[in-house]
């Protein structure tokens, strides 16, 4: 999501842990930071990690496009130092998530967002507290505390972007990024955690990070299936003539072709079109039409790739994730061959998953088996959290 900046915070010396746990191995090969950065680059259009001064080198050379800068003294130094870095041009939401927490699955982050963009300023999430609860004084109970007003907080947090700018633009001092909001009146929304999103703070917690992995891993989980998830099939369809304006570029997934190009609103990217539809189908979010009119002027020659990438950001708001496309091209002019791969290439770009993509004459039947035009079709596979 073009709009969402994740700031993954990983700046701590490890003096509880006994050494920099965010750059332990948890699999062969790879950090447990690596587990955080890489959820953080599915769900967000900019990510910006924070590790110690030392180590921002070896760690800008391990996150291609990246932004890595130096971490502070304290936890909400470090962010500070993040801050100077957003795109303050695409910005408008901004999550903080802790390195040390490596098993928050995607469909977190996306829960966190989806609140942001129901008009929260701030959202946090917590687990209920199981144990019963006591206020303690010198190794003596004083009060058992009813564990119905207790939560345990965890990150990604999320905050609008002009008042995570005011929460940190003074001095103020918190464990979490929420705490300075709570000390400045803002209201934060908690929505719900996940049990396996433990920070790792001691060596013993590591076995349990590891053991989790095994799990997922038996059971051909992922990182993103962590929560209670739920598939979804949408199915698209779309048809364009060819024009008789010389001016008309022929467009299919983003990608300029030779020949005439088609009739349209829009630059009438059929594929494109297809492909959006099956995905809105699939989020329950209607149909392209409804979203890009083609009785609205803004549409006027717009670029349907870009179209597709805020249909997949929509279904991403409403806590779905695009697994694959499996798309088909009817036509019997251009021959699509040559450019197979480019539009494969573009769509993944745009969609961020596997596609797959055939081409088909219609044997000489019909309007487009007379070369009058070309059809798409489009089926998508989604992934979405039960809420």
């Amino acid at each position: 999501m073009n709009d969402v900046t994740t700031i993954v915070v990983a700046a701590g010396s490890g003096s509880r842990f006994g050494s920099r746990k965010q750059f332990l191995e948890l699999t062969p090969g790879k950090w447990m930071l690596d587990f955080a950065v890489e959820t953080a680059r599915r769900v967000s259009g900019e990510v910006i990690v924070v590790v110690p001064a030392d180590a921002v080198v070896e760690t800008k050379s391990r996150y291609q496009g990246v932004k890595v800068t130096a971490g502070g003294i304290s936890r909400s130094d470090s962010v500070r130092r993040a801050l100077p870095l957003v795109n303050f041009e695409t910005c408008r939401w901004v999550l903080v998530h802790d390195g040390a927490r490596p098993l928050a699955s995607e469909d977190l982050f996306l829960r966190v967002i989806g609140c942001l963009q129901d008009g929260a300023n701030a959202v946090v999430p917590g687990m209920q507290m199981a144990d019963t609860i006591k206020r303690v004084e010198e190794g003596m109970v004083r009060e058992t505390l009813n564990r119905e007003e207790f939560c345990r907080i965890q990150t990604p947090q999320g905050f609008e972007l002009s008042d995570l700018l005011t929460a940190y633009e003074g001095d103020l001092e918190g464990t979490d990024d929420a705490s300075l909001f709570e000390q400045l009146g803002i209201s934060v929304m908690v929505v719900e955690g996940e049990e396996a999103n433990i920070k790792v703070t001691n060596p013993s917690d590591m076995s349990i990070v590891r053991t989790f992995l095994a799990y997922y891993d038996e059971f051909g989980m992922d990182m993103v299936d962590k929560g209670s998830a739920k598939y979804r099939v949408g199915s698209g369809f779309d048809v364009h003539p060819f024009a008789n304006d010389v001016s008309r570029v022929l467009i299919l997934g983003g990608v300029v072709l030779p020949g005439y190009g088609l009739l349209g609103h829009s630059d009438a990217d059929v594929l494109s079109h297809a492909i959006a539809d099956a995905v809105l189908g699939a989020a329950g979010l209607s149909d392209i039409g409804e979203h890009f009119s083609d009785r609205d002027p803004r549409w006027k020659d717009a670029h349907s790739i870009d179209m597709l990438r805020s249909c997949v950001d929509m279904a991403k708001g409403k806590g779905y994730v695009l697994e694959n496309v499996d798309s088909t091209i009817v036509c019997e002019t251009p021959k699509l061959s040559p450019f197979r791969n480019s539009i494969v290439k573009s769509l993944e770009d745009a969609v961020g998953a596997e596609v797959n993509l055939k081409a088909k004459t219609a044997e000489n039947l019909g309007a487009i088996g007379r070369s009058e035009g070309i059809a798409a079709f489009a089926t998508v596979l989604m992934r979405g959290v039960v809420r």
